[in-house]
């Protein structure tokens, strides 16, 4: 009788690896999160954290694409990547950060959690209408540098908000497609990796506001006049303005503090006892230093 063939060693090795590929394949091939700080809904070598001022940066999320542009892949199936929930965690390197007044822009009307340390931000919104596969805004933060030149990343989680969050604060968006854990879950460091966040702005100059010049105003006793007030900020920095000296009947209020560009209005409601020449001072202060007109 013939001895039997030995198992081919290629055949084998074949195999193999072939098993192999299909342990490690992931659930999703990336996605892509980022943020933008100057407001043009892209992220580019503009988009950096200020040193002084308070910045709104968006959080935006393609669901369906990679950084690169190409279509991103849903390996337990031709489920589509819709958006059910979103979560995500960013941190603050190399300094502290102020993190307040979270907005939801998605249609996904509940809030499980929005908050912040010095270092770290978590929010989770929940909707029961899932968003179509594609690129969406899909929340903003406001953030004003406390401490240091600090970078801001979005990252997979954010452990310094553990103990007040209602999960485990991670970066993930519910969706159809299954993801590599079948959860329905797609999950930074998981199944996609793609993200870019905000490095330091450009060291804050020192410089003074600059006040529009104010000009001179005429009015009748028993009118009310108004003069528009604008001052610039070289740093970025918010601009207050303020009635340093002038008549009881003028006063002065900011209409928007701006980051960088200020607006504001002088107000004048002179009485019959008001008649004849006055002088005013007004002021825009960036809280350190001022201009005067």
């Amino acid at each position: 009788m013939a001895a039997p063939h030995a198992p081919s060693p290629v055949r084998f090795a074949t195999f193999a690896a072939l098993v192999a590929l299909l342990l490690v394949a992931p659930g999703a091939r990336a996605q892509y999160m980022y943020l933008d700080s100057n407001g043009d809904g892209a992220h580019t070598a503009a988009d950096v954290l200020p040193p002084t001022g308070t910045t709104t940066v968006d959080v935006w999320l393609s669901s369906d694409h990679n950084r690169d542009g190409s279509a991103a892949v849903c390996f337990t199936g031709s489920q589509p990547f819709t958006i059910s929930s979103y979560e995500f965690a960013l941190r603050a390197t190399d300094g502290h950060v102020a993190f307040s007044d979270f907005v939801n822009h998605a249609t996904l009307p509940t809030t499980l959690f929005a908050g912040g340390s010095t270092t770290e931000f978590y929010a989770a919104q929940f909707g029961i209408i899932a968003m179509p596969a594609g690129l969406y805004r899909l929340a903003s933060i406001s953030v004003a540098v406390t401490f240091g030149t600090p970078s801001l990343q979005v990252v997979t989680d954010a452990p310094t908000l553990d103990h007040v969050a209602p999960g485990p604060p991670e970066t993930a968006f519910g969706s159809q497609c299954g993801g590599a854990g079948f959860d329905n879950t797609i999950i930074l460091g998981r199944d996609w990796f793609d993200v870019d966040g905000l490095v330091p702005g450009p060291p804050s100059t020192g410089g003074a506001p600059g006040l529009d010049p104010v000009t001179d105003m005429t009015v009748d006793v028993g009118d009310v006049a108004a003069q528009a007030l604008r001052a610039t900020d070289p740093d970025g920095d918010p601009i207050a303005f303020a009635l340093e000296s002038g008549p009881a009947f003028a006063d002065v209020t900011t209409e928007d503090a701006g980051r960088g560009i200020a607006v504001g209005t002088l107000h004048a409601v002179p009485h019959a006892d008001d008649t004849g020449l006055h002088s005013a001072t007004v002021a825009a202060s960036d809280g350190a230093l001022s201009a005067r007109g």
